[in-house]
């Protein structure tokens, strides 16, 4: 199948996050949507040595993976972001062993202007807030 616009502005975006971001974020692979209204998915994957870590935190290692799923209505739809492990289940906003909640109201606190950037920047604050053990 092939990429809706909005998919293809969605990959377009982490592409251009991946070229700035000097290695910290790289684009692993690319699956296109199997049949139309499908999602697209991207493996992401994360530097994370950075961030600080606190007792009882989620154990980050140096770099993480992620896979995004893109809906063919991006930016319009929210992206799901899932980790490619299971290691993050049992921890606060993690649903299903893998999907990680970014959004505790998606309908108010995703905005899609922002896009991709704005995907990737409430990743990053959950994998601070992940490693720190301040999900709440």
């Amino acid at each position: 199948m092939s990429w809706s616009d909005g998919q293809s502005l969605g990959l377009e975006q982490l592409q251009d996050i991946a070229d700035a971001s000097e290695g910290h974020l790289t684009i692993e692979t690319v699956v296109a949507p199997p049949e139309a209204l499908a999602d697209g998915k991207v493996t992401i994957s994360l530097t994370t040595r950075h961030l600080p870590r606190g007792a009882g935190g989620i154990p980050l290692r140096q770099r993480e993976r992620f896979v995004i799923r893109i809906p063919q209505r991006f930016p319009n739809a929210v992206p799901v972001v899932n980790a490619d492990h299971q290691r993050f289940a049992g921890y606060p906003h993690v649903q299903w062993a893998r999907k990680l909640c970014l959004y505790q109201a998606p309908q108010q606190e995703y905005a899609p202007a922002d896009g991709m950037f704005g995907l990737i920047d409430r990743l990053n604050l959950w994998l601070k807030a992940a490693a720190l053990d301040e999900l709440d």
